[in-house]
């Protein structure tokens, strides 16, 4: 049993959580998918990263966090954000980080 809420319910999709690794596979509302990866760095912190499936080089948004529950919310709010404007999306990776 997970220690966190594994369900993304506005993004109608769940955490898979495999050995330590969490990712998701989030349903477009007009076809394709994104997926979104949390994952443990080796020293501290955790890494996350949300891609649109075939989206490309500018199809992809990463940052870091120190915690956990931090980088899971940071990607989710990136998905959900990918979800309701996917046309905006297609700024800067960095400008968006900033901002998730």
């Amino acid at each position: 049993m997970c220690s966190f809420d594994t369900t993304l319910r506005a993004l109608n999709a769940d955490w898979h959580v495999e050995d330590g690794l969490l990712s998701a596979r989030i349903p477009q509302p007009r076809g394709g998918e994104v997926r979104v990866v949390v994952e443990a760095m080796p020293d501290e912190g955790w890494d996350w990263v949300v891609w649109r499936v075939g989206g490309g080089r500018l199809g992809v948004w990463h940052g870091v966090c120190a915690l956990r529950p931090d980088a899971m919310l940071a990607a989710e709010k990136t998905a959900r954000l990918l979800r309701l404007a996917p046309n905006a999306m297609m700024r800067d990776a960095d400008t968006l980080a900033a901002s998730a």
